[in-house]
């Protein structure tokens, strides 16, 4: 499995990754899974940090190179990706009513992730914020940027579909 470290993918155990590609490896993985997924199909890559064109909620070219050219790979994780971020902003908001900085930071950290997937870069870099945020137990403004968060995934949400991506 591979994670993020300092920005960059790094290897964390040995997993085969073509028990993952096929449809029925991907339904097993379920929702959560789709981020690691993507940091498996990254092997030894860096997303960039900014998408080529910043007014886009998401960079086709790179998302489809980051599934390795893999049209309906690609598919499948946008058709997933909504359900997960929306998981995400809730245990979020859960991590700001209990007030503990470290779930906010965790759902902020998987968020950011699962965005990277797709090549969100706007809202991964917000959700990045989040987690700066919370690792600083700075939760006070955290609200704000979730609200700002929030509306980049709504335009995230109708850029796939207009991409054809995503189902409507």
């Amino acid at each position: 499995m591979l994670g993020f470290h300092d920005g960059s993918l790094v290897e964390v155990t040995q997993q085969p990754l073509a028990s993952w590609a096929a449809p029925a490896g991907l339904a097993a993985l379920g929702v959560a899974g789709l981020g690691v997924l993507s940091w498996c199909l990254l092997r030894g890559r860096t997303a960039r940090s900014r998408p080529r064109d910043l007014r886009l909620a998401f960079d086709p070219e790179e998302a489809l190179e980051l599934c390795g050219g893999d049209e309906a790979l690609l598919r499948v994780i946008a058709g997933e990706l909504t359900a997960e971020c929306w998981s995400q902003v809730e245990a979020l908001r859960a991590g700001l009513r209990s007030g503990r900085a470290s779930s906010v930071r965790a759902a902020a950290h998987r968020l950011k992730g699962t965005l990277l997937a797709v090549a969100a870069a706007p809202s991964a870099e917000l959700a990045a914020t989040i987690e700066r945020r919370a690792i600083a137990e700075e939760l006070e403004e955290i609200p704000l940027i979730l609200g700002a968060l929030e509306g980049e995934l709504h335009r995230l949400d109708r850029a796939l579909i207009a991409e054809g991506v995503a189902g409507g």
